[in-house]
């Protein structure tokens, strides 16, 4: 069962990846678009707004009193497989 449901999210993916690149075609691709394209004004709206309180200084950066590094190797994009 694990299998089919790792397949089945890689289905998915590569789907949803041509939906939004536009080789997908039908009611359904174009439905999804859409509504991909309206959920995305909201997100813009409140990243400007993040944007913005950051520039007025009404949220401070956090620099912390040692670097900070994160390695993480390996990483392929899409899985391995």
């Amino acid at each position: 069962s694990d299998g089919f449901s790792i397949n089945m999210l890689a289905r998915l993916e590569t789907y949803f990846l041509q939906v939004i690149t536009g080789r997908q075609k039908g009611v359904v691709a174009t439905f999804l678009r859409l509504l991909l394209l309206f959920l995305s004004w909201p997100f813009k709206g409140l990243v400007m707004l993040r944007n913005m309180a950051f520039d007025q200084g009404l949220l401070r950066r956090y620099y912390p009193p040692v670097p900070v590094v994160i390695s993480i190797g390996n990483i392929v994009v899409g899985g391995t497989g």
